[in-house]
């Protein structure tokens, strides 16, 4: 016998399969509803659907992030130290403030130092995009669709910085009832 709470968030219910958008959806409902329509480019998502799964992704990966910082800085704390160093929650490697002279030695060092915690950073981060790259896509793409607008829109992340600026403007715009020609 299956519970209610269970067949309400099953993924095989009208409101997982459904390609409507739900307005004002949870973000449980919106998080849950973004991986169960992983493949699924078709249909629409609201802007709450849109923005509480993209809220989450950024949330984790920040948390990654600040855990690579650390987790670098337990292993070379000699990074972090010297005379312009920042106090113990600074995450990020010592670098002198704008100005001050630098030679070219502390300079390939601090350019190491920036690398390593580049990559450390990325290494702490790729599970996460990995587990969210698909998903987030699709969620995109129908968050377009609300909007009346094509996924190919999504064309415009080539251009870098205004592409982004372009593409969070037009996942901010309105739903659009024309929008079901997507569905």
């Amino acid at each position: 016998m299956v519970d209610g709470l269970t067949r309400r968030f099953s993924v095989t219910t009208p409101l997982f399969s459904s390609p409507e958008p739900i307005p004002g959806a949870s973000p449980l409902l919106a998080t849950r509803r973004m991986f169960a329509k992983t493949f699924t480019y078709s249909g629409r998502a609201s802007r709450s659907e849109f923005w509480w799964p993209n809220m989450l992704a950024l949330s984790v990966l920040m948390a990654c992030d600040i855990a690579a910082r650390r987790y670098d800085r337990s292993r070379n704390p000699d990074s972090y130290t010297g005379p312009h160093n920042k106090d113990a929650f600074w995450p990020f490697p010592d670098r002198p403030a704008p100005g001050m002279p630098e030679t070219q030695e502390e300079q390939a060092a601090r350019k190491q130092r920036f690398n390593r915690a580049e990559m450390t950073s990325l290494a702490f981060s790729a599970p996460a995009l990995v587990a969210l790259g698909v998903p987030t896509l699709s969620l995109s793409v129908r968050r377009l669709h609300d909007a009346n607008l094509s996924g190919h829109w999504m064309w415009i992340h080539a251009f870098p910085f205004i592409g982004s600026l372009a593409a969070f403007a037009l996942s901010a715009l309105p739903s659009n009832p024309k929008g079901k020609r997507f569905d």
